[in-house]
């Protein structure tokens, strides 16, 4: 028999994200208080979504966006005097959902002769 076994690339995929996963919660929860609160990571897989629909699902535009998302969150933390967190978290949709908005315009334009 030649070629790939599907099923099992998948599973050793899964294994792997699933590790990765667990050694970036380990630095999360074990480099800034050294123990696990309630909520520590609350919010985290809404921005992850976020980021993969800003990348529109590539690889570099993924990480391009999350470091953009990035950016804006640390950015609401240096000025949490001045502004509500929630006004960044707004902040963070919105630009979501002008993307969002803005890629059948972009297909329209393209199309265009």
């Amino acid at each position: 028999m030649t070629g790939i076994s599907v099923g099992r690339v998948q599973i050793l995929v899964m294994i792997g994200s699933g590790a990765l996963a667990g050694l970036a919660a380990t630095n999360f929860v074990l480099g800034h208080k050294h123990a696990f609160e309630s909520g520590l990571g609350a919010g985290t897989g809404l921005i992850g979504i976020s980021a993969a629909l800003l990348g529109r699902m590539h690889p570099v535009g993924v990480a391009a966006a999350a470091l953009v998302l990035g950016f804006v969150s640390v950015g609401g933390l240096a000025v949490s005097d001045l502004v509500p967190k929630e006004l960044v978290e707004m902040l963070q949709g919105v630009v979501v959902l002008a993307v969002a908005a803005a890629v059948p315009w972009v297909r329209r334009a393209e199309a265009a002769p």
